[in-house]
């Protein structure tokens, strides 16, 4: 079905369209839950620590079950990847599922309803198509579990649909990742540039991982921006990025708009772009005030702040949002320590690419305050996300209370 994912997500405009890598990522997790399910699923023995005038005869332990119904809401972004990594934990723990594949990407939410419903006419998992009514109308049922990958402000509202039921829910949001560049040799600031541009480039910058701005070392600041906009230019025609849909390419070149005299390598004109595109671009030293600092970019566009140094870098960092990545290039361990102790963010990228903070199952992934919670997209992570973990004591004499069949306690200094 590669083909046919990759087809269909080309006639989204979802970037990139290609199905290949994510399958392969898909089949490893698989392969991951096969390999380790029957050990989670089991009950774990728990040592006793009441006191022993308190203890009776008997065992305790921590059983997963199963919550119920989940219901995964999917982004747009990578609309089939993110409806089937989750899937996988929501049957791993043994619930049911709804797949709500994104509304903007209607030719893939069409193919996804279809494999669904062939692959499970069991009907343990369904597709429902549709937008925000369906999903209200999914929620009011109530289901057990709410996953929602996408934007803050959706996910609010997914927040505020899920009270009244008080259904559990997991948000993996976003958020403006930083990306602090510390005094490096050349060769190490080459290797950032073209992994930021790299990944900026690959996802049109919509990608929840993707470096949203650069905080970069005065010692380096000039030098780093030329292999910056060198690298931009070297992409010729693939500087100009497919955004999903025009209504969201409008949305990222508003953030360009009065700050066009920042732009590196100047900005095209509108002529020479299609209305969906938007230029790979570099936004150099913007206030901190404006939109491109106070919205997550979601898109091509790059602000690079001067620093003086690291501890500035990470003061500028906490004051901020928690991010769902902050990364850290640097070739001091110590400055390392200090975004580890110094910054909140719901994971830490120290001289890594988001492909590397994707490669490891047994960690899970997941935001912290304005980048969401809960761990539901891989791994034993995501299983004990869509899990209840029931505490058992099984007792092989009845064990009553103090206040009920129990027997009184001793007398202190009997």
């Amino acid at each position: 079905n590669i083909e046919a994912i990759s087809a269909a997500q080309a006639k989204d405009h979802v970037t990139p369209s290609d199905f290949t890598g994510a399958s392969m990522m898909f089949k490893g997790a698989v392969a991951f839950y096969k390999a380790n399910l029957a050990n989670w699923a089991a009950g774990k023995p728990q040592e006793e620590t009441a006191p022993p005038f308190m203890r009776t005869d008997g065992s305790w332990e921590v059983l997963p079950e199963p919550k119920g119904v989940g219901l995964v809401i999917a982004p747009w972004n990578a609309p089939v990847l993110l409806c089937v990594l989750p899937l996988v934990g929501m049957l791993a723990a043994g619930n049911l599922c709804v797949l709500k594949p994104s509304e903007a990407a209607p030719a893939t939410a069409r193919l996804i309803a279809k494999l669904v419903s062939q692959y499970f006419a069991d009907r343990a998992v369904v597709v429902a198509e549709g937008g925000r009514e369906v999903v209200e109308r999914i929620i009011a049922t109530p289901v057990d579990h709410i996953l929602f990958t996408g934007g803050g402000e959706i996910g609010r509202k997914i927040l505020a649909l899920a009270a009244p039921s008080l259904t559990p829910v997991s948000l993996e949001l976003g958020g403006k990742n930083p990306c602090f560049v510390d005094a490096s040799s050349e060769d190490h600031l080459r290797m950032y540039a073209a992994e930021i541009i790299g990944t900026k480039s690959y996802f049109g910058g919509q990608f929840c991982q993707a470096h949203d701005y650069c905080l970069v070392h005065d010692k380096v600041f000039d030098a780093f921006l030329a292999i910056l906009e060198e690298k931009v230019a070297a992409l010729g025609d693939r500087r100009k990025c497919r955004m999903i849909n025009c209504r969201h390419a409008e949305r990222v070149r508003s953030l360009v708009r009065g700050q066009e005299t920042l732009a590196r390598p100047t900005v095209p004109l509108a002529g020479d772009l299609g209305p969906d595109e938007v230029p790979l671009t570099l936004l150099v030293s913007p206030d901190v005030e404006a939109l491109c600092m106070q919205e997550e970019i979601f898109g091509p566009l790059l602000p690079v702040i001067r620093v003086n140094g690291a501890q500035e870098a990470a003061e500028f960092v906490s004051r901020r949002p928690k991010p769902l990545v902050a990364y850290c290039y640097s070739e001091d361990e110590s400055t390392w320590m200090l975004f580890r102790d110094a910054t909140s963010s719901g994971n830490l990228a120290v001289n890594a690419g988001p492909q590397r903070m994707q490669s490891n199952l047994n960690v899970g992934f997941g935001g912290v305050g304005d980048s969401g919670f809960g761990y539901s997209i891989w791994g034993r992570a995501a299983f004990d996300d869509f899990s209840h973990h029931k505490a058992i004591f099984c007792g092989k004499k009845f064990a009553g209370s103090a206040w009920g069949a129990a027997p009184p306690p001793p007398k202190s200094g009997a």
